[in-house]
C-alpha cells in the first residue's frame, strides 16, 4: 500500500472524526503491526525565511515589522512567517521554553516548569541542541571532548502553525525525534511539507544518552529523565498550543526509532494519560529490543568511578558528584556505554514502577494501559546508516 506526504496529516484530521466506540487495545492488535503496514516517510525540505505583516486578532497582538506577537502563559513571542513547499505561508516560533534549563542542582532532576518572561521574546533561530556527540561519530567510533557539541541549556520546542487567532482549531501533531536515545535535534525535523496541510506541528527537544537516562534506581536518581522531559513538553502544549491555533483535545504524538519507543512508552505511561489520543509509531515500539535500557546502577556507579570519584557508592553521593561533573566529561563517560549492533542498548528508559509502572508487553496483556487510537509502520530506509558504517 502506497502513501503520499499527507498520509501523516490525514491520519490526526481523519481520526477526529466521531467514532460509535473507543475500543481498548487488546495483545493481538498490539502485536498484529503486519496489519498496518505503512511505510511513513519524513521529509527534510529548506526554505528562505520571509518576515511579514499579519492582521490582528484575538490571540495576537498588535504587528510590528518584525513579526507576529503571541502571548503564552507565561510571557509574548515574535515569531516569523515562512512557506511550505506548496508555498503555503505559515507562522514559526522558535526556541520556545518549557522548562528550566537542567543546569547545577537541576542535573539528574525531574524537569521544572518554565519561569515567566518580561518584555518581547524573539523567537526567530533554532535552539542548542541538546548535549550529545554527532551520531556519525558514535557509529565511527571518533569521538573526544572536541566532538562534543550542543548544551544542557536545551529544553526548548518549535512550533509551526498555518493559522493564528481562528475560531476553528487545528489537529495538533507532536514529533519526537529519534537517534539512538543519545543524538538528534529539533531543527533536524522541518515543517515545510507538513505544513502544507492544515495541522499544527511542535517538535520538542529532550534529554539525552546518560543526562536522559542514568539512574541509581531509587528515587534519588530515578532516570526516564528523557520521558519526563518529553511529557513536560506534552504539558506545555496543552496549556498553550490553543494561542497557536491547534486543538489541544485532538492532539497526535509519533516519532521515528528511539521516538517511535518514546511515543509508545507515552502511550502505556500515567503520566501522560489525557495529554493525548493519537500515536504514530514509525521504525519504533514499546516491543523493540531497543527499547528498554539495562544495568543503570551498574552503569550509575561504574560512571562516577570512570570519572575519578573514590567516595561511598550510595545514591545521594553519587547524585552530589555528577552534578558538579563538566557535562562534556559526562557525555565522553557515555560513549563506554554504547553497544553498537547488539541489542538491547545499554542506556535507554527502565520499568520505575512510575513513569513505565510495568513493561508495556505486561500492562498490554493485563489491560492496564489508557485506550489509544495507533498507526504503526516503517520508514522506507530506517538503520541504512548502519549498514553503510559495518
Amino acid at each position: 500500500m502506497q502513501y503520499d506526504e499527507s498520509s501523516l496529516a490525514q491520519f490526526s484530521s481523519e481520526m477526529d472524526k466521531p467514532s460509535e466506540e473507543k475500543k481498548r487495545p487488546t495483545v493481538s492488535r498490539f502485536l498484529k503491526t503486519n496489519v498496518v503496514a505503512i511505510v511513513l516517510v519524513v521529509l527534510v525540505a529548506f526554505v528562505s525565511i520571509v518576515i511579514v505583516v499579519l492582521e490582528n486578532s484575538d490571540n495576537v497582538l498588535e504587528h510590528e515589522k518584525d513579526g507576529p506577537l503571541v502571548h503564552t502563559a507565561k510571557g509574548t513571542l515574535r515569531g516569523i512567517e515562512e512557506r511550505s513547499l506548496a508555498g503555503h505561508s505559515f507562522f514559526s516560533f522558535y526556541a520556545i521554553p518549557y522548562a528550566k534549563p537542567p543546569l547545577g542542582k537541576l542535573r539528574f532532576q525531574e524537569p521544572v516548569e518554565e519561569e515567566a518572561w518580561t518584555g518581547v521574546r524573539n523567537a526567530f533561530s533554532q535552539p542548542e541542541q541538546c548535549i550529545q556527540i554527532p551520531f556519525k561519530n558514535h557509529l565511527l567510533g571518533d569521538v573526544s571532548e572536541e566532538h562534543v557539541v550542543g548544551s544542557e541549556d536545551c529544553l526548548y520546542l518549535n512550533v509551526f502553525t498555518p493559522k493564528l487567532g481562528i475560531e476553528e482549531k487545528l489537529p495538533v501533531m507532536v514529533y519526537l525525534h529519534g537517534g539512538g536515545y543519545v543524538a538528534g535535534n529539533a531543527y533536524q525535523y522541518q515543517p515545510y511539507v507538513l505544513l502544507n496541510h492544515q495541522v499544527v506541528l511542535v517538535v520538542p527537544q529532550f534529554r539525552l544518552g546518560l543526562l536522559g537516562f542514568l539512574s541509581t534506581e531509587d528515587d534519588i536518581i530515578s532516570g526516564n529523565y528523557m520521558l519526563k522531559d518529553q511529557v513536560a513538553a506534552l504539558r506545555w502544549v496543552h496549556r498553550n498550543i490553543h494561542i497557536f491555533g491547534g486543538d489541544p483535545q485532538r492532539l497526535t504524538v509519533f516519532g521515528e526509532s528511539a521516538g517511535g519507543s518514546s511515543t509508545g512508552l507515552l502511550s502505556v505511561s500515567p503520566k501522560a494519560q489525557g495529554l493525548f489520543s493519537r500515536v504514530i509509531q514509525q521504525s519504533g515500539n514499546t516491543l523493540a529490543t531497543f527499547a528498554f535500557g539495562r544495568r543503570h546502577r551498574q552503569v550509575a556507579e561504574d560512571t562516577v568511578r570512570r570519572l575519578g570519584y573514590r567516595g561511598k557508592l550510595d545514591s545521594e553521593d553519587i547524585l552530589s558528584f555528577l552534578q558538579t561533573v563538566p557535562v562534556k566529561s559526562l557525555s565522553i563517560i557515555g560513549t563506554k556505554y554504547y553497544e553498537w549492533f547488539v541489542f538491547p542498548f545499554v542506556m535507554g528508559p527502565r520499568v520505575d514502577g512510575d513513569v513505565i509502572p510495568a513493561h508495556p508487553y505486561e500492562m498490554v496483556q493485563a489491560m492496564t494501559c489508557p485506550p489509544w487510537e495507533l498507526m504503526i509502520g516503517h520508514t522506507a530506509h530506517d538503520g541504512a546508516l548502519l549498514t553503510i558504517c559495518q
